[in-house]
């Protein structure tokens, strides 16, 4: 038996999170760091994120920089659960789950062809938008999606420039 932690489509859509790095900074156990080229990588139970084995679908990710996935480049509208497995699954898995597993299950998409698009705007100057495509045909799904962001507050940054003060 293995304790598993599922982060719902409702969750997500209510946290606000546009990725996968923002998605999982607020979980207990869990810490999201940004790497040398700016990337979002994460830490469990104080475990190094190599030793975690991130899946999609049931499908290991390539593309690892510096035995790390880039969890910032994982679109959340994309997302439809996550199940975190904390603690050892190398039995399971192999040695590369040392440290526990990411699953993150994406979206199924109707026939068709589905048109959205997403917008928010908030306090420090904070903009961003999502435009996307998707749809099904047989047994194969697709989806495009082009984001933008600007400004905001990272709750992973080290520091805050304050520019303006007022008393």
């Amino acid at each position: 038996p293995v304790a598993t932690e599922i982060i719902t489509h409702t969750e997500i859509e209510e946290s606000g999170a546009e990725n996968l790095a923002q998605i999982l900074e607020d979980r207990p156990g869990i810490t999201i760091q940004e790497n040398v080229n700016g990337g979002k990588t994460l830490s469990l139970n104080g475990i190094d994120g190599k030793y975690i084995l991130v899946l999609v679908d049931g499908t290991p990710i390539a593309g690892k920089f510096n035995n790390r996935l880039e969890l910032n480049f994982i679109d959340a509208d994309d997302i439809d659960h996550v199940e975190i497995v904390k603690g050892p699954s190398s039995a399971l898995y192999g040695s590369e789950a040392m440290g526990g597993v990411i699953n993150i299950i994406t979206k199924r998409f109707d026939e068709g062809l589905k048109i959205t698009s997403h917008g928010k705007a908030g306090s420090y100057e904070l903009y961003s938008g999502n435009v996307g495509v998707s749809g099904g045909m047989a047994k194969t799904s697709y989806a495009v999606n082009a984001d933008y962001s600007r400004g905001g507050i990272d709750q992973n940054e080290i520091s805050i420039n304050v520019t303006d003060t007022e008393s």
